[in-house]
């Protein structure tokens, strides 16, 4: 069974970052979390793409993504599904969580049998 830096990594919108937040809020504190807001600090001077694809890749146990139309269309949210959509290839896909947040919130490639929350 592999190490992992954090238990739970968050992929989302900036426009998102209040609601993670407040999710973030009722996890237990004892969780290893990767949410960018709160790691900049340990980003800063990184490549962005490694550092990213390093947490979403191999780092984090699972992967929540607050998930709405636009998700994957920034350049950092693009890093993150591709590389969750390689791990998920590799790995299956029980390691990622999809909330959606709006209609059209799920990627093509997620199973039409898989549940998500909304």
């Amino acid at each position: 069974m592999p190490d992992f830096t954090y238990d739970i990594a968050f992929s989302l919108l900036d426009r998102d970052q209040p609601l993670v937040d407040q999710v973030r809020q009722l996890l237990p504190e004892h969780l290893q979390v990767f949410f960018y807001t709160e790691r900049q600090r340990e980003l800063v001077g990184n490549d962005g793409v490694e550092a990213f694809s390093a947490v979403f890749a191999r780092e984090a146990r699972t992967v929540a993504v607050f998930s709405r139309a636009g998700w994957a269309a920034t350049r950092f949210t693009a890093i993150e599904r591709d590389v969750i959509r390689e791990r998920r290839w590799n790995e299956g896909p029980d390691f990622a969580t999809f909330i959606k947040l709006d209609a059209e919130a799920l990627p093509s490639w997620i199973p039409a049998t898989r549940i998500w929350a909304d």
